[in-house]
Order: structure tokens, then sequence, then C-alpha cells
């Protein structure tokens, strides 16, 4: 039998009742100075690509919920990539406003084999689909023991969620993550969520 769809039934306040959703091993072992990289967030009909200074991990930066100054900032349409064009007036961006953000190899600070296992000793990866309002999402999540794959649809504090080995689609069509398998999902557009059986 297939995996039923844990779905939102409605939005709730956000309060702290499960601060044990863990990162994947992406995490950083420590901040480092403030660095340019580049942002690439799709919304529900546009790919926004530009610059950000932050010091950290993009996902803590989103996190935070406040506006990001962001520079040399190009929009597209999401059903043609290709014809980027500069949008000048675009000096901020809302964490908020994207349904996920492609985490690209600046963003993603690389550990070698033993720092990645003991980051993964105390998780557990659960291979899930995710339904947003406009993409659908496979790959994999990391979460603690005991921490079930539908608790991230009710009350919740994080506003993005790792997924690693990810491939997104929008309709019948894949999106082109240029080069990246790993992205921050929006929970609070998270509209379903089931164990994968692949």
């Amino acid at each position: 039998m297939a995996p039923s769809w844990f779905r939102r039934q409605k939005v709730e306040p956000p309060v702290n009742i499960f601060g044990s959703i863990s990162e994947p091993d992406i995490q950083m072992p420590t901040a480092p100075g403030p660095a340019t990289i580049v942002f690439d967030g799709l919304t529900a009909n546009q790919r926004v690509v530009g610059e950000i200074v932050f010091g950290g991990r993009l996902s803590d930066a989103l996190n935070q919920r406040d506006p990001l100054p962001i520079n040399e900032v190009r929009i597209a349409p999401i059903d043609d990539e290709g014809s980027f064009v500069p949008a000048p007036a675009y000096g901020s961006l809302d964490p908020y406003g994207f349904e996920l953000v492609v985490l690209g190899p600046d963003s993603l600070p690389r550990f070698d084999t033993k720092q990645q296992i003991a980051r993964k000793i105390r998780k557990t990866s659960h291979l899930v689909e995710i339904k947003l309002s406009s993409y659908r999402v496979t790959g994999t999540i990391w979460l603690d023991p005991g921490v079930a794959i539908e608790t991230l649809l009710g009350r919740i504090t994080k506003l993005y969620l790792p997924v690693t080995g990810a491939q997104v689609a929008i309709g019948d069509r894949v999106v082109d993550l240029k080069g990246s398998d790993e992205v921050l999902v929006n929970l609070f557009d998270l509209r379903g969520i089931k164990e994968s059986a692949d």
C-alpha cells in the first residue's frame, strides 16, 4: 500500500513545540565572516537570483525572517528561466516570499567524511515527497529520532527545512537546480508530505 499523504489542514500560529528538528549534514562547525553568495529563490511564478552578504548559514539568515538586502537582482518567469532581466528596484528579499531556495556551493561549506558521519550519527533520514503550493520536492530530510514527519505540518518555529538529494518539479517539468541537489523548503507553504517508498 502506498504511503498516505499528511496534509496541512489549517495554518496555525507558530509556537516552539519541536525545537529538536535538526539540520542535515550541511551545518557549519563555526560561522564564517560575512561573504557574498548567490541567492537563488523560487516563488510561485518567478525565479529570483541575486547577491546577498551574510555570515553563517543561509538557512539561519532566512529563519530570522527579517528582510535581507540583495544586490544585482535578476528575475525570470519560472517557465522560461532563460529570459532573466535585471530588477534594480528589488532591494531586499522577504524570506516568507519564496516557496523554496536553492542552495549553491558557495552557501554549502563542505566537510570531510568524518565530519559528515558525526553530523548524521544522531539523526534519522527520511526519504520524502513534499507538496508545496506550486512545486513537488522529493529528497531526504534529517530529523531527530522519534520526531514524526507529520509534525512538520503542525505549529512550527522554523521557516525553512533543508532537503538533501532534492529534485524539484512544477507540473510535469523538472526544475533545473543549476547543479545543486540541496534546497530549503518553506514550511509555511507546506501542503503535504509523505514518506517515499523508494
